[in-house]
C-alpha cells in the first residue's frame, strides 16, 4: 500500500479525463461493495446532495445534470473526490483507488466535455457518502431518513465540505 501523500501526488497528476475515469472506476466498486443499491436520477441526486448540504449548513448549488462544464473544472472535481477517499479508514477502498493510481486509466480520444460528467460526478457523491442512505419525497423534496453505514452521523458534518467544494468547482464556482 502506498503513503497518503504518495496517493495525493498521483492524483494530482491525473489529467482531467484520467482523474473522470478514475471517480467512474471508483464508483462502480463502491457500488458492488453495497447491499442494496440505490438508483437514483440525477435529479434526484441534485435534490439529496442539495438536502444534505442544507442539513449541514451549506447553501444548495445550482447543478445541472446537462451542464457541460469545462475540462479543467470537471478535472479538478474528479480530482477533489478522489483526494477524499485518500481520507478513508477503509482498507480495501484504498487498496481498490492505489490500484487504479498505479495503472490510471488510458487518456480517451474523445473530449471530455462530451462525456456526461455531472452526472458521474454526483453519482460518486452519492455513493461515496451514502453507503446506507435512506429517502423520503414529500412534497417534492427528500427527507433523510433512517441511519447511515459508513461515515457516522456525526463524521457527515464534516466530510460535507469537502463534497460541497469538489461540486463547486464543477460547476466553476470554486
Amino acid at each position: 500500500m502506498i503513503t497518503s501523500a504518495e496517493r495525493i501526488k498521483r492524483i494530482k497528476a491525473l489529467t482531467p479525463h484520467q482523474a473522470l475515469d478514475t471517480v467512474q472506476y471508483m464508483t462502480a466498486w463502491l457500488d458492488e461493495q453495497r447491499t442494496d443499491p440505490q438508483d437514483f436520477t440525477t435529479e434526484q441526486q441534485v435534490e439529496i446532495l442539495n438536502a444534505l448540504f442544507q442539513e449541514a449548513g451549506y447553501a444548495p448549488l445550482p447543478l445541472s445534470p446537462v451542464a457541460k462544464p469545462d475540462e479543467q473544472s470537471a478535472g479538478q472535481a474528479a480530482r477533489k473526490l478522489l483526494m477524499l477517499l485518500t481520507e478513508s479508514a477503509d482498507d480495501a477502498l484504498l487498496t481498490e483507488l492505489d490500484h487504479w493510481l498505479a495503472k490510471p486509466p488510458e487518456a480517451e480520444t474523445k473530449a471530455l466535455v462530451e462525456v456526461i460528467v455531472v452526472p458521474i460526478i454526483l453519482t460518486a457523491c452519492i455513493i461515496a457518502l451514502g453507503t446506507s442512505l435512506e429517502f423520503e419525497w414529500k412534497g417534492g423534496s427528500p427527507t433523510i431518513k433512517g441511519t447511515r453505514e459508513g461515515i457516522p452521523a456525526k463524521l457527515l458534518k464534516d466530510v460535507l465540505g469537502g463534497y460541497y467544494g469538489a461540486l463547486k468547482s464543477l460547476i466553476g464556482l470554486g
